[in-house]
């Protein structure tokens, strides 16, 4: 057997070498291809193979077997007849959406109360969350603001599943509405693109003000990794981090970003510190606050559109292994604050370092020039660049969020792996919370305070509000 994938309610795939069929259905008959997969198999066996072929059939390909005769639904809906090797390139984890699946409305969406925030998961979230499988955290606010559409929403789906493709759930995060969202579909997608700058850039002081308000917002880094967390999510993709602005001396601009990855447990998978910020005082800032820094398969740490930022990290990496192994130790010695792992730009992907900071020199004394300050710099210094560049600076940019999706996915199944083998040390801190894949109530209430722990709480001057608070969240007192 080539491999055997559960999917959702029940179902489940199988191919085999001998067998004339390659894929056959054990239960339920209608499902979902990613659309990236369904072109990887076209090109890598259309021409050789003859049953490869589309049929005339509006709808639904078929896949046939010596017994029997089961139906597949494309998202495309173009359909096919499935050639031998199509197991080939299965990978072993692939998760399919059935058809009902992918058409559930997002007002069945299962609604998790966590410290008294109401968190709306999406039905592929949920089951993963609650079966402890991978599943990794996506920022929003690259779709709104970090690309022009329609690029935004077609890398937004690529991403998803090339997260997909490499074994663990996506889980796209925003506020629609006054709601938290973990995991959107393809329609809400499709709404935060078009939309575009209207859609207000959500930091984590933004979320009281969106969540009271009804409001819609894309979540930063900061305000992704604090609901992920909240959620149970301990890894997180996005294209860069921010940090210490150029000029913070005298305006004190520093990305919240910073803060929250100095107080919040969850693994940020990135190209490095932006190339837009002072890379050096980034750093040190993030040594200074405790946070683990990275290298993924270098010694030098990355620079956004440069695989080398001139600065070295706390450490070199070279597997997903090794950085889950790294991040499992982490939440052992129950540290407050997250790791940074800066995954270098692919090299065939690589702007020319020394062109990219001409125009980056360029914007900055543009926006200087025009009184561009506080949120609206990004988006202005990265359209200026993307122009001044001639739309290099965009293909790159695509190309590392893409590369930082698959490094992270193999991150977060490796760490779901580790996690799966040694059951999370219960804890008082809000770092117990990536521990945990299962936010449901009933594994919150299984989690006791030690005795050493709860001693401290009652020597405390706020022992009351400090008992309350994790009552809130389903801890029990000896």
């Amino acid at each position: 057997m080539l491999g055997s994938v559960a999917l959702r309610r029940s179902v489940s795939l199988t191919a085999s070498k001998r067998s004339a069929s390659v894929l056959t259905i054990l239960s339920a008959s209608k499902f979902v291809i990613p659309q990236a997969l369904l072109q990887q198999i076209r090109n890598k066996h259309n021409d050789a193979l003859p049953s490869w072929r589309e049929t005339k059939r509006q709808e639904f390909g078929v896949c046939q077997s010596r017994s029997t005769t089961r139906t597949l639904q494309i998202s495309s809906c173009r359909t096919f007849v499935c050639p031998p090797s199509f197991a080939s390139i299965c990978h072993p984890r692939l998760q399919l959406r059935t058809a009902a699946q992918q058409q559930k409305s997002f007002s069945d969406s299962a609604v998790t109360t966590v410290g008294g925030i109401q968190l709306k998961l999406s039905p592929e979230v949920e089951l993963a969350l609650k079966e402890g499988r991978p599943v990794v955290a996506l920022e929003s606010t690259i779709i709104s603001h970090g690309m022009p559409y329609p690029q935004n929403v077609e890398t937004a789906r690529e991403v998803e599943e090339i997260v997909r493709m490499h074994g663990a759930v996506p889980a796209t995060i925003c506020v629609l509405g006054g709601e938290i969202r973990v995991g959107v579909s393809d329609t809400e997608l499709e709404q935060l693109g078009q939309l575009g700058l209207k859609v207000k850039k959500t930091s984590t002081r933004d979320l009281p003000l969106l969540l009271s308000s009804g409001g819609d917002g894309a979540t930063t880094v900061s305000a992704t990794m604090w609901v992920a967390n909240l959620a149970g999510i301990g890894v997180f993709v996005t294209g860069g981090i921010g940090g210490v602005h150029r000029g913070a001396s005298e305006s004190g601009d520093i990305s919240a970003d910073l803060t929250e990855l100095s107080r919040t447990p969850v693994t940020v998978i990135c190209a490095g510190v932006k190339s837009i910020l002072d890379i050096r005082r980034t750093l040190e800032y993030l040594e200074t606050v405790g946070v683990s820094v990275i290298s993924y398969g270098t010694k030098a740490f990355p620079a956004f559109f440069s695989p080398d930022s001139g600065y070295q990290a706390q450490a070199e990496l070279h597997t997903p292994q090794q950085i889950a192994q790294l991040v499992k130790s982490r939440n052992d010695l129950q540290l407050p604050g997250g790791t940074v792992v800066g995954v270098p730009i692919p090299a065939q992907a690589a702007a020319e370092g020394a062109g990219v900071e001409v125009a980056i020199q360029s914007a900055l004394k543009e926006a200087e020039e025009q009184q561009i300050e506080g949120q609206a710099v990004t988006p202005f210094l990265l359209q200026r660049i993307k122009e001044i560049t001639g739309g290099t600076s965009l293909q790159s940019n695509i190309a590392l969020v893409k590369n930082n999706a698959a490094v992270g996915a193999k991150i977060a199944v490796e760490l779901a792996t580790l996690q799966r083998q040694a059951p999370p040390t219960p804890s008082y801190s809000r770092g117990a919370r990536s521990d945990r894949p299962e936010i449901s109530e009933e594994r919150a209430d299984q989690q006791e305070i030690s005795a050493e722990v709860q001693y401290w709480i009652s020597k405390s001057s706020q022992k009351d509000d400090i008992e309350k608070r994790l009552a809130e969240q389903g801890f029990k007192f000896g």
